[in-house]
């Protein structure tokens, strides 16, 4: 059996203390129940995978060990190194530490806090994910990229800093957490699938210059989110981008965007009024169901395509101005918006689609012009006023 000492520096001094420590295996040693991986060359330590060991309340993680009267530096936490402890209460990590890995910290279910280290540069993805009694983060300056479900299904997590730097917010980062609002530094460009789905809580978030694409689900669900703004440099709001952000009252979409793709605002049940850009080409399928609230839409004359049902159960849509050059008008693309009580279709469509106006109980006008050729069967069933 060898021994070593453990030096602990904390933030501010504190006594050496003598540590009795058990060799594991070959550069694995044991201290205080933790488990660190040894680097000869470069003097280097990191906690490694603990998941055979139960530890309890506060875990403090030294600056350095000594082995054989050689220093080790503490710079790592390991993939896994305290996956699944549940009764972790918090973590103090010391200022040596450079790097958090994957799933470090996954389903600490007890821990309620941690201190991230100013010289971390790198947190691995899951890091925290399903850390259930995480409250707040601070995300150091030195990190470029929060990697995918580092935060994610942390459910009282409410308060995140993300520094000016980060360049990259991956899928899941964020899901299921507690946000209430988001800051999102300008540095940023890129914010991926699913970052922000779920935040049911969150109220407030920007969207930064830099960004061209707003990924699939990015805002899904965030049920009390009012309003958002959609900067310029947006040319794509992907597949159900905001779907069911049943408090959105308020979009501003800026001249650039070019596609809103399947179910991008489906269920935005509080949206009054929307103005779709001129430069917009494609709107998907389902693009503004369940939009309950909308009053009136212009289809500008640049789109090219339009999916099913793209405004199907806008129940209080009263007004349509259709002026792309369109060729048909696709299957159930204005059911049941039974407020609709007229509508022009313009030159040049030659089909009107299965159900397109399917129980538009309120429609008396419509003006058919002569391009059409084929009207489905049952597109006007239940319009029981024509």
């Amino acid at each position: 059996m060898r021994k070593f000492i453990v030096s602990v520096l904390l933030m501010f001094p504190v006594p050496i203390l003598a540590v009795t420590a058990t060799l594991v295996s070959a550069g694995t040693v044991e201290v205080d129940g933790i488990y660190y991986l040894i680097d000869p060359e470069k003097g280097t330590a990191c906690v490694t995978d603990n998941k055979n060991i139960v530890l309890h309340d506060s875990v403090i993680i030294p600056c350095e060990i000594y082995y054989d009267d050689i220093s080790y530096r503490v710079t790592c936490i390991g993939n896994n190194a305290f996956e699944g402890e549940e009764e972790i209460t918090s973590v103090i990590l010391p200022e040596s530490i450079t790097e958090i890995g994957d799933y470090a910290f996954k389903s600490c279910l007890s821990m309620i806090s941690i201190n991230i280290p100013e010289k971390v540069t790198r947190i691995g993805e899951g890091a925290f994910m399903y850390c259930e009694s995480l409250e707040s983060i601070i995300i150091p300056e030195g990190v470029t990229t929060i990697e995918k479900d580092t935060f994610s299904w942390c459910y009282v997590l409410n308060k995140v800093t993300i520094p000016e730097g980060v360049t990259v917010i991956g899928e899941r980062a964020f899901i299921g957490c507690r946000l209430t609002s988001v800051i999102i530094p300008e540095s940023v460009c890129l914010i991926k699938m699913a970052a922000f789905k779920n935040c049911i809580c969150l109220n407030s978030v920007n969207i930064p210059e830099n960004v061209s694409k707003i990924y699939p689900s990015t805002f899904m669900d965030c049920h009390c989110l009012t309003s958002i703004k959609i900067p310029e440099s947006v040319v794509t709001i992907s597949s159900g981008a905001f779907s069911d952000c049943i408090a959105l009252s308020s979009v501003t979409m800026s001249e650039g965007v070019k596609c809103i793709y399947d179910a991008a605002f489906q269920g935005c049940r509080s949206l009054t009024s929307i103005t779709i850009p001129k430069s917009v080409e494609t709107i998907g399928i389902g693009a503004f169901r369940e939009c309950s609230s909308l009053k009136r839409i212009v289809i500008p004359k640049n789109v090219q395509n339009i999916g099913e049902v793209a405004f199907g159960e806008c129940c209080n849509l009263k007004e349509v101005v259709i002026k792309a050059n369109l060729s048909s008008i696709p299957d159930g693309l204005f059911e049941k918006c039974s407020a609709l009580k007229s509508i022009r279709i313009p030159d040049g469509v030659e089909r009107i689609g299965i159900h397109a106006f399917f129980c538009c109980v309120s429609l008396s006008s419509i003006r058919i012009p002569d391009s059409v050729k084929t009207i489905e069967e049952e597109a006007f069933l239940g319009c029981c006023k024509l």
